[in-house]
């Protein structure tokens, strides 16, 4: 089980899922369903999301099944932001829709989708996933 603060349009949302990534293709489609087609989310340890919402964590849990693999815990865009601290989300991981659509053009080879880059880092599609990647300014 992962959990994830993911900002979209319109502010941060906690959930929890049953996927392995949060760009994995099943993951990223239950998010377009709900109009999500363009996110950063930051993995949150299920442990600290757990102490911090104690039984309201545990009733949504227990009703997540295997079919069901995203529920959303909070949506209170602001209670979510300063619930948790910067220290504790992981390395930010971002998608946005013409990513997907960008490596299923054509059958591409890896590497040859161009990265998206912002701030010193680029993401890099690599083994069927993007990956941050820290470069220099001057080249990109």
């Amino acid at each position: 089980m992962k959990a994830a603060i993911i900002f979209t349009g319109s502010g941060p949302i906690l959930v929890l899922t049953s996927h392995d990534s949060f760009t994995e293709k099943k993951f990223v489609e239950k998010l377009n369903a709900k109009g999500i087609k363009k996110f950063i989310a930051y993995e949150i340890p299920i442990d600290r999301v757990r102490e911090k919402y104690g039984m309201h964590f545990t009733v949504v849990i227990h009703d997540l099944k295997e079919t069901d693999d995203l529920r959303v815990l909070d949506y209170d865009g602001h209670h979510v932001f300063t619930t948790f601290s910067f220290a504790e989300m992981g390395s930010p991981i971002r998608y946005e829709l013409s990513m997907e659509l960008q490596e299923n053009e054509g059958d591409r080879l890896e590497g040859s989708v161009d990265p998206v880059c912002c701030e010193g880092y680029c993401q890099v599609y690599k083994d069927g996933q993007w990956v941050d990647t820290k470069v220099k300014k001057e080249s990109y």
